[in-house]
């Protein structure tokens, strides 16, 4: 047992380490002086060095040697095994890429995010093509050196992996394959008929100072604490909404829209679905591997629960709605709830995934996932990525592309090296809605309570079935345990075809 608790002792310091990091990023979005930058530069530097040298020094190997010896791997308990097997698989991708191949990696990252700055303003691909194409194929060289830890021989397989541990390329184009069926259809059926919905009033002008207190109230309706003893929630402003930190320290960004006060209050319900997961992990696990939360898919799932499922719902809109009269002293009071929950969830594909309907958004996503999937196979080259951008806006969306500010160019993760991150997105859909279907069983009249603003039953029964579990399995293995089901679209095309349904009948 000593073995073990030494090595759990090294990775808790890491963990805090990277959890410094978090601190010091929230503090450079909100408050850090312009001629501070540089300084801040060094600092995240030398905490991502002290991270890298500690999980990958010698010492560390050795430890897991003798852990993984027979009997003393089996008198392990499950937890137990478990940080053993994602130290053991942090450790692997932390020492089989040569530094060097790291470093032109991080390098041409710089680079290809520079480049698509200026290709962004010009809107032109060209300017981005040549930086993107070459940290392309210094991500599959560096792919190549992590292939047999995931027993893969697809390079996308490899990619993917580093977001969600234990997600393949094949059951993912199985389930967007039937999505691609099925979601033509929906948008067909309710575009015409949802858009004859008023929408008018959703662009009057509320204060910022007024939006802050309505979402100071929906903090409390969810239960994200930002005034008691026990706070361990703070809402700050910066230019894209995100949530950073863990366990007692989680903080949200947003950024108040004055003619969109939906869209400032339906971030912050998306970011809350990402911060009470990431702080309701067991106090026993935290800062080891089992209490990180780094299944992608699982948190997005809980975002995308709070920001659609409950957000965008004609339930919640019967406590929302009320709730902003009270504050904005009847601003919207000549709206009924049905009619501000139609007009939140028209369904209108347009070029921008961000902004997106609930059912267009996944096509969005199957977009990227099949332009990644060509690259990795090598059926297109990089220059060939506007022209098939719009061929397949084209043929999922029934839209044409303007140019390639509102296509390729228009999210960053490819400039960054996320290639893999985009299909986590959708699958977060897929399975919110998996989760939603196991949790009315439990409790068929979930949505009569959240009418009332009563959420406490919904967020109890997550917090069980999913946070408390932290990652002590990988996603497809969780979803499989809380639903009884492996990842599928079903109750997801379910749940749209019974929402909109209703909304629209």
């Amino acid at each position: 047992m000593d073995t073990y608790n030494r090595l759990m002792g090294v990775y808790r310091e890491t963990a805090i380490l990277r959890s410094i990091r978090k601190v010091l990023a929230w503090d450079r979005r909100t408050a850090l002086p312009p001629k501070g930058e540089s300084q801040r530069s060094e600092q995240q530097a030398l905490l991502a060095q002290l991270v890298h040298r500690a999980l990958s020094r010698d010492e560390i190997g050795k430890l897991l040697d003798d852990l993984e010896k027979g009997t003393t791997y089996d008198n392990l308990s499950q937890v137990q095994k478990r940080n053993v097997t994602l130290v053991r698989l942090d450790y692997e991708k932390k020492t089989r890429v040569p530094n060097e191949v790291v470093g032109r990696v991080v390098k041409q990252r710089a680079m290809a995010s520079r480049a698509r700055d200026r290709a962004l303003k010009k809107k032109d691909w060209a300017i981005f093509e040549t930086e993107l194409a070459k940290l392309f194929s210094v991500h599959c060289e560096l792919l190549q050196y992590l292939r047999d830890i995931i027993d893969s021989e697809n390079l996308y397989d490899v990619s993917i992996d580093a977001f969600d541990h234990g997600l393949r390329t094949t059951h993912i184009a199985s389930i967007f394959d039937e999505m691609k069926s099925r979601l033509p259809e929906l948008i067909e059926e309710y575009a015409y008929i949802s858009q004859q919905s008023r929408a008018d009033f959703l662009s009057r002008p509320v204060e910022k100072a007024t939006q802050i207190k309505i979402v100071e109230r929906l903090a409390e309706f969810i239960g994200y604490d930002l005034t008691s003893e026990e706070a361990f929630g703070r809402i700050g402003e910066g230019p894209h909404p995100s949530t950073i930190g863990d366990y007692d320290d989680v903080r949200i960004l947003l950024n108040y829209e004055k003619s969109n006060l939906f869209r400032s209050c339906i971030s912050f319900l998306h970011e809350a679905g990402h911060s009470l997961h990431s702080r309701n992990i067991k106090e026993e696990w935290r800062f080891l591997p089992v209490g990180n939360t780094k299944q992608v898919v699982i948190s997005e799932s809980q975002a995308r629960f709070t920001e659609n499922i409950i957000g965008r719902s004609p339930e919640f809109m019967e406590y929302y709605l009320p709730l902003v009269n009270e504050i904005t002293y009847g601003q919207f009071d000549d709206v009924a709830p049905l009619e501000f929950a139609r007009a939140v969830n028209q369904v209108r594909p347009v070029p921008i995934r961000v902004v997106s309907d609930e059912i267009s958004y996944n096509l969005h996503i199957i977009i990227r996932f099949e332009i990644e999937s060509r690259l990795f196979q090598d059926e297109i080259k990089v220059s060939e990525i506007p022209a098939v951008w719009r061929e397949l806006c084209e043929k999922y969306l029934g839209i044409e592309v303007e140019d390639v500010s509102v296509g390729p160019l228009q999210d960053i993760h490819w400039s960054l090296g996320m290639f893999g991150y985009f299909p986590t997105y959708a699958l977060g859909n897929i399975v919110s809605a998996q989760l939603v279907a196991a949790m009315t069983e439990d409790i068929p009249n979930w949505k009569q309570e959240i009418r009332l603003g009563n959420v406490s039953n919904v967020l109890n029964w997550m917090d069980r079935n999913i946070h408390k579990k932290g990652n002590l399995y990988d996603t497809p293995q969780l979803v499989e345990e809380v639903t009884g089901d492996s990842m599928s679209c079903e109750p997801f095309i379910s749940y749209l075809e019974n929402k909109f349904s209703t909304l629209y009948q």
